[in-house]
């Protein structure tokens, strides 16, 4: 196409590459300023997706190392409960073998208990490590079963003792199977008993050669008793009533007995019942009032402990004639409500057995990948006295010492396997940690190239790009002045 002052062809195609140019040099400016290869996602939605898609697998994967940190973190205070509760049982086993020795006198043995047990109030303690205010190895809730109408057991059945009544009257709570039978001589008149009932020892003392009736009462609460009907005389000696309780109790015969005291239907009084963080094992819930000091005692029983509350009827706001309902949280965790018609001056109506089982540990999860599926989780296993089965133990005797020694020895075990176990976890833990930080550098590397800017290339885009910018402006500043030139031409051809 020739000169033309209509359309200036020259301007139009510079003021185009200037476009082109500026739209480059802003594009290579952006990226320098954010970093990113394109800063608008509309310009490449491709990129963007594939970008976004591996932006939320890392920020996945930073949180799950954060999460395996934490569970590290978690291990490492359990297993330091753990070891501190071993070397507390090695202790222990050590003072029980020391009072398992002939040369130790009652004194002696009698000081090195009261040792013992502080250091089993201690393991106790030590369950009770907490994490975020969950009690680790205290266990978890069971499943609380009430028996509201049981009839008691305390017929000594198929008995073939010739001096000992085969019906044994139990008062309170008593429940479980008899694990052993001790008599030892008091001196020239009686014997002292003791008799293991699902872990509640019951002692007392039998006169030689008298009949009559006589109670073994509860160590943890004197409430509970077992009261044995001796018939005849003929118990003359320890050997004799050793004998006779081994073949009352069916000791002799490798199957003791088992015993329950009576359970009453308090349903009407108490409505609901949960179990908390109790320990699995058989309780008994009671209450009764005391009119001489004004109170209601509230009274949960296990074969190793009592838990007592109490309250003054009239402090209620709700109270209405002695009756409200209440709602009562022993320090074990078990809770019960009462019905809102309940009168809590009404006399004792009884025990109601409640047996809880399960919740003998706690399970937390940690999801440790890019996915929920991804998950690690960590038990708990309880590791209270009760649950290690040496709640009750003491050394104050030689036999109680060596039976001491033995469930110690099971009790360091179920220890020391809790820190094996939850050890291999600690190691599946570390090297878990290293692959994610693996898979999170690669993952970072590969987004780079949908992402993020090549800054030495954009910073020479962005020198190159301004020249030209220049170029090209100089170059439309210079082509709008064709059409003036042209004109000044044909002017100049006119005048001649």
């Amino acid at each position: 196409m020739g000169s033309s002052i209509y359309s200036n062809i020259e301007a139009m195609n510079s003021r185009r590459y200037y476009d082109i140019n500026s739209n480059k040099l802003a594009k290579a400016n952006a990226q320098l300023a954010s970093g990113r290869l394109e800063s608008d996602p509309s310009e490449n939605p491709s990129a963007a997706a594939v970008g976004s898609v591996l932006t939320s697998t890392i920020m996945a994967q930073t949180q799950a190392v954060a999460n395996v940190t934490q569970a590290s973190a978690l291990i490492q205070l359990a297993t330091g409960s753990l070891s501190s509760m071993s070397q507390i049982l090695v202790t222990m086993k050590s003072r029980a073998s020391q009072a398992n020795s002939g040369a130790i006198s009652p004194a002696q043995r009698s000081m090195l208990d009261k040792e013992y047990q502080t250091l089993l109030s201690q393991v106790d303690k030590m369950a009770n490590t907490t994490w975020n205010g969950v009690a680790l190895f205290a266990g978890a809730g069971g499943t609380a079963t009430r028996i509201a109408t049981a009839a008691s057991i305390g017929d000594a059945d198929g008995a073939v003792t010739t001096d000992i009544s085969g019906t044994v009257t139990l008062a309170g709570f008593v429940s479980g199977g008899v694990q052993s039978v001790e008599v030892r001589g008091s001196d020239s008149t009686a014997v002292n008993v003791d008799v293991n009932i699902g872990g509640q020892v019951f002692s007392g003392s039998i006169t030689y050669g008298t009949a009559g009736n006589y109670v073994l009462s509860s160590k943890k609460d004197p409430t509970s008793s077992v009261t044995l009907d001796v018939t005849g005389t003929g118990l003359d000696s320890t050997k004799k009533i050793k004998d006779q309780l081994s073949q009352l109790f069916k000791m002799d015969v490798g199957a003791p007995l088992s015993f329950r005291s009576a359970s009453t239907d308090l349903s009407a009084r108490i409505t609901d019942v949960s179990s908390g963080q109790a320990p699995s094992k058989v309780y008994a819930l009671s209450y009764g009032y005391d009119e001489g000091a004004g109170k209601v005692i509230y009274k949960l029983s296990s074969s190793d402990n009592v838990w007592t509350k109490e309250y003054d009827p009239r402090t209620n706001a709700e109270v209405i004639s002695n009756k409200a309902s209440r709602t009562v949280v022993f320090e074990n965790g078990f809770k019960i409500v009462t019905a809102d018609d309940n009168d809590e001056t009404a006399p004792v109506a009884g025990y109601e057995i409640i047996n809880i089982s399960g919740g003998t540990s706690i399970s937390m999860s940690f999801q440790i990948g890019e996915n929920s599926s991804d998950a690690l989780s960590l038990e708990f296993q309880s590791a209270t006295t009760s649950l290690l089965g040496i709640s009750g133990t003491d050394i104050s005797r030689q036999d109680s010492a060596a039976d001491a020694v033995g469930k110690i020895e099971s009790a360091l075990a179920q220890v020391n396997n809790m820190i094996a176990g939850l050890g291999s976890k600690k190691t599946q833990l570390s090297f878990t940690s290293q692959s994610l930080s693996l898979q999170i550098q690669n993952e970072t590397a590969a987004r780079a190239t949908f992402t993020d800017a090549d800054i030495a290339a954009s910073l020479q885009d962005s020198q190159q790009y301004q020249a030209l910018v220049n170029m090209s402006a100089s170059i439309f500043q210079n082509n709008l002045t064709i059409p003036k030139k042209l004109a000044d031409m044909v002017a100049s051809v006119l005048r001649m």
